[in-house]
């Protein structure tokens, strides 16, 4: 199996009328039978050879220079080679797709790192900062996206850096993390450290058994003036100063002297902790929230007992339980139990390492006293294992000499995930209602892509709920754009201190794709109720301005993706009822006025395929009296367009058909979603200014019919064809860069295996 996208194997298509000796081509030639009996063109297939890997550990520094960091906030990529930024080794990569394509700064498809095939974890990238300068970093930002292969996007990765060495060996593990399926930029933050060199190591993907696949790579200073943790630091994510919290407490002393959070308060010298109170025969507990309200990869606990006068209150047996979504001690998992010795200093213990949001402490015993009483609770990270693993396989890699790698923990992940929306999502602040904590975001709709939301896009609707009462709630929300969209309604029951988060995209009304000829302003209605004994109590309720875009708006580039380009398969539609008119006018210029769908040979001997084109392109320019016209022009926003938001009006085949009219990509979808209808493997090819069709010769082949389509009633099939295979000979150079955002092949049954689907209007 090829390792990326099937190669653009093709061949340039020749006039009919010229003898086959004045084509100089390669590949064997043949002189072309007359039109009606078919015609096959000289095929040139092509098949990549699969280069070796290439991964040389330290090459020369670059020289020593620096660049200006923001005081501002606005901090540059400082592993961008456009910076200084270098990769200084990688354990596999394609020669067509290199590691340094990670820095390229190229948001654009194409431009990625790929392995080789079948896929190996770990897999390690190592960077340079700028010139090899040590910075105090706190942020790294990933986009997974390639319009192809989406199961080979990179699922969970480790962090490790170091301010002297780029050997793994002598790095400091910084934390573990999980990339979104969601090709965005995506953000994870962790406690300030000091750098010169930064490690990536893979450790899963997404299933695919093409490769592991990334395209950019981003490494942000923290801001001027922060303290960096020193190495060998173990973060307690219970803390409050990581954000960590008290998310339940049986009881506390009654005189006030001894509340919970002086236990996540990271003082170890007071007098007073945490008490209970003074009932030995009630279950008594503490549960931590972790740090930044998210599950982290958690493996050991420590305990100091230490208050003044009350050593017989000190905890000595214990139990610990977790969580990654309740904080509900019923809810939770069993870790294990512990017994503290009777003295004032932190003790530690370890259990089987587990990805927790909570965990609870239960003393079971003390030392005589009539409370439970502890001065301070910290939970530490696990470190991870995919520098461990990669260490295993690093012989089998590479012949060479690999660098062995002995990781320690030091800082735990505090992970911040950043989804680029077509719009910044606007989020309302928490709130609390009848112990009901809600916070609502919302997005923009457009149209073309909207069945594509909670997939390739964020949902319109994210509803978190946080119940704070003591017993289990049932609550009901629901979401709709009156007049545009039916109401999406949803209703859930939650756990004390259970937290839930509900995704909502109500369905468009058919009737409402009729009124969305032009951008409108338009307001998402919102409401939260909790249900009592079958009636409502209102939590909340808003109306929150939103924009519905044009049913005809397509975005070539979307703020935070690396193209749209590869989202205009949505408007390939072989089952619109329009193409079953077209397939009948069709049929009266196919040979013996039949059209028999699907390929035939890997060579189309017989014509069949060439022949299916040629009626469909007639039935189009005769029965159609189609036209080449280039409108098509969005009303946008300056501000949008800066952000790098760009739309352009396009009809869908059934409006080309009843317009008799269409641009380059409008000509372009119509013959494609025919084509498809057929059952043929179209392709549409996007170059700058213009767009064009190929089909596959035959099923699985590697050489192609092209089709200029803007000739269309202009000019006949055949030199349609010729035509096409020029723009070919014009754009393959550029396409075979595979790098380049205004080139662009979309192959339209690819797309919908990753499941880029047809709007579902018709």
């Amino acid at each position: 199996m090829l390792p990326r996208r099937v190669c653009l194997v093709v061949c340039t298509l020749m006039l009919l009328l010229l003898p086959s000796s004045a084509l100089a081509h390669p590949g064997s030639l043949s002189t072309p039978p007359a039109p009606a009996m078919g015609w096959l063109p000289p095929g040139c297939p092509f098949v990549a050879a699969r280069p070796t890997p290439t991964a040389t550990p330290g090459p020369a520094p670059l020289p020593t220079a620096d660049i200006e960091l923001s005081t501002e906030g606005d901090s540059p990529n400082l592993v961008a080679a456009e910076h200084g930024g270098r990769v200084v080794w990688v354990s596999d990569e394609l020669a067509r797709y290199p590691a340094s394509n990670l820095i390229d700064g190229g948001w654009h498809d194409f431009s990625e790192w790929w392995t080789h095939d079948p896929p190996e974890f770990p897999q390690v990238v190592v960077f340079a900062l700028a010139h090899e300068q040590e910075r105090v970093i706190n942020r790294v930002v990933l986009n997974p996206w390639t319009s192809e292969w989406r199961y080979g996007w990179v699922k969970d990765f480790e962090i490790y850096v170091s301010p002297t060495s780029y050997q793994l060996e002598d790095m400091d593990w910084v934390g573990s993390f999980t990339l979104e399926h969601a090709g965005i930029d995506q953000t994870f933050t962790f406690e300030p450290v000091r750098a010169r060199y930064v490690a990536l190591v893979i450790t899963s993907h997404y299933g695919s058994e093409e490769g592991i696949t990334l395209n950019e790579f981003e490494v942000y200073a923290a801001p001027p003036g922060t303290t960096p943790v020193e190495p060998g630091h173990i973060p307690n994510l219970a803390a409050a100063s990581a954000g960590g919290y008290i998310a339940e407490v049986s009881s506390e002393d009654s005189t006030g002297d001894w509340p919970a959070e002086r236990l996540i308060d990271g003082e170890k010298d007071t007098d007073t902790g945490w008490s209970s109170a003074p009932d030995l025969e009630t279950r008594q507990y503490v549960v931590f929230g972790l740090a930044g309200d998210q599950p982290h990869v958690v493996g050991e606990v420590t305990l100091n007992p230490y208050s003044k006068k009350y050593q017989a209150d000190w905890i000595k047996d214990f139990e610990l339980y977790g969580s990654a979504s309740s904080s509900n001690l019923d809810d939770m998992d069993f870790l294990g139990s512990g017994q503290l010795e009777q003295r004032g200093e932190d003790q530690t213990f370890t259990f089987d390492p587990l990805s927790l949001r909570y965990v609870a402490l239960v003393p079971t015993s003390n030392f005589g006293g009539d409370a439970y009483a502890l001065n301070e609770f910290e939970v530490h990270p696990t470190p991870g294992q995919g520098a461990e693993a990669f260490a295993e396989k690093e012989a089998a890699l590479l012949e060479e000499e690999r660098p062995q790698i002995t990781p320690e923990p030091t800082q735990a992940p505090q992970i911040t995930f950043v989804a680029t929306d077509f719009k910044p999502r606007t989020a309302g602040a928490p709130a609390t209602v009848a112990n009901i904590e809600y916070q609502v975001e919302h997005s923009d709709v457009l149209p073309l892509l909207y069945h594509l939301y909670g997939n390739y896009f964020p949902d319109l609707v994210k509803v978190s709920l946080t119940n704070h009462n003591d017993a289990v709630v049932s609550v009901r929300v629901e979401a709709a754009i009156p007049n545009y969209t039916d109401a999406a309604v949803e209703t859930v029951s939650l756990g004390p201190g259970e937290t839930i988060e509900i995704a909502q995209n109500p369905p468009l009304l058919p009737d409402a794709l009729d009124l969305l000829r032009d951008m409108k302003k338009a307001t998402l209605h919102v409401q939260i109720d909790l249900l009592e004994e079958g009636e409502r109590r209102l939590v909340y309720e808003d109306t929150l301005p939103t924009t519905i875009y044009s049913r005809e708006d397509f975005p070539w580039s979307i703020p935070g993706y690396h193209t749209g380009r590869a989202f205009i398969s949505t408007m390939v539609t072989p089952n619109d009822p329009a193409l079953d008119e077209l397939m009948r006018a069709a049929a009266d210029y196919a040979p013996d006025g039949v059209i028999v769908s699907g390929y035939g040979d890997a060579t189309d001997s017989d014509g069949k395929v060439y022949n299916n084109m040629k009626a469909v392109y007639d039935a189009v320019a005769e029965q159609y009296n189609m036209t080449y016209v280039c409108v098509g022009l969005p009303f946008l926003t300056p501000e949008e367009a800066e952000r790098g938001f760009h739309l352009q009006r396009i009809k869908l085949p059934y409006e080309v058909l009843q317009s008799h009219s269409g641009m380059c990509i409008e000509l372009s979808l119509l013959f494609a979603s025919a084509f498809q209808k057929m059952s043929l493997d179209p392709v549409i090819i996007i170059v700058p200014g213009h767009a064009f069709v190929a089909v596959q010769i035959g099923e699985g082949s590697t050489t192609y019919y092209f089709l200029e389509t803007t000739v269309v009633g202009r000019m006949s099939f055949d030199d349609a064809v010729r035509l096409g295979g020029q723009d070919w000979e014009e754009a393959q150079p550029e396409l075979d860069k595979d790098r380049w955002d205004n080139y662009y092949w979309v192959d339209v049954r690819l797309q919908q295996r990753e499941g880029v689907w047809p709007i579902p209007w018709r």
